[in-house]
């Protein structure tokens, strides 16, 4: 495995600690995360970290995998979180607070940590509980459970696969 650090151990340190304690599935767990890659390259001036290569991240109960996962942070707290892959999986088990389990497929995963939200685009499955959501660009609004999906320009349509006992689960505009 390569790994190039372009910063002291401290600044990863430093990234890492803001990883940890911005994002809501970390702050309601102790648990630590784990994030494997082949390649990590850190750039201090523009506040990202980029883990390359078979990447995986783990926590508690979410795991996301990607051919690359880069996390952006601004001054001292993280902002977003974006996974690329063919495709990148996000999976967030069951827990008492989230009943449901969430997992989504997408070539592009982005993971929005001050708004909450997960955008995926290009050729999109996103499942809640029971529900299965297919099209090219799906917006899930993770605080209220709103969840948005779109087609594209060549007339691909949204598929929806919802489970009528489950009908709360997600709430479509």
């Amino acid at each position: 495995m390569y790994v190039q650090f372009m910063l002291s151990h401290k600044v990863f340190i430093f990234y890492f600690l803001i990883l940890l304690l911005s994002t809501p599935w970390v702050a309601a767990s102790e648990n630590e995360i784990h994030i494997e890659a082949d390649k990590v390259e850190m750039d201090e001036k523009s506040g990202t970290s980029s883990y390359i290569g078979n990447v995986k991240l783990s926590q508690d109960n979410l795991t996301i995998h990607a051919e690359t996962l880069t996390v952006y942070a601004d001054k001292s707290s993280l902002s977003k979180i974006i996974a690329i892959g063919k495709p990148a999986r996000f999976d967030q088990a069951a827990t008492a607070k989230s009943p449901n389990p969430v997992s989504a497929e997408a070539k592009r995963i982005e993971y929005n940590a001050i708004a909450l939200s997960l955008k995926l685009t290009s050729n999109v499955e996103l499942r809640h509980g029971e529900n299965r959501f297919t099209g090219e660009k799906v917006q899930y609004d993770i605080r209220n459970n709103i969840m948005k999906a779109s087609g594209d320009e060549n007339k691909k349509r949204v598929q929806a696969i919802i489970q009528l006992d489950n009908l709360n689960q997600i709430q479509a505009p």
